[in-house]
């Protein structure tokens, strides 16, 4: 692993990392100094398992390729199961409104339970979209298909 130091006291004699084992490392102050105060630490750590079976998946190949033309690193036993992955909740469910009262008449609904429902001007919602009234033949204009 790596340890990167910054010092944020005005007045040291600079840090040195020493004594690292796998189980930490001391920071020390160099050239006999005895500051006392704040040092930002970055840890940088190797992943325990090899390339394409480590911490993240591999992604996809280019959108060009065939899912059977992936890279080998893309098919490792890390890949994720997609049904048991974490999904953000949506926002009319984390802020608990409902779109549907908030869609206007004549629109679709954009979300929530009744998304893609049709909002008519009762308040009813319809499936399958903008209803259409069948022309019955009875005044309509000369010409049109009955």
């Amino acid at each position: 692993y790596k340890v990167f130091a910054q010092v944020n006291i005005e007045n040291c004699q600079g840090v040195a990392i020493i004594n690292k084992t796998p189980e930490g490392f001391d920071v020390v102050e160099t050239n006999g100094g005895t500051s006392n105060g704040e040092v930002d630490l970055q840890l940088i750590l190797r992943p325990k398992t090899n390339y394409g079976e480590g911490r993240f998946p591999q992604g996809p190949g280019p959108g060009f390729l065939k899912p059977d033309q992936d890279p080998a690193a893309a098919k490792a036993k890390n890949q994720p199961d997609r049904d048991k992955m974490y999904r953000w909740p949506s926002d009319w469910d984390v802020y608990h409104y409902d779109p549907t009262s908030l869609t206007p008449v004549g629109n679709i609904v954009p979300a929530g339970p009744d998304i893609g429902l049709y909002k008519a001007m009762d308040g009813s919602l319809l499936k399958g979209g903008v209803p259409v009234k069948k022309n019955t033949g009875m005044n309509s204009p000369p010409g049109l298909l009955k």
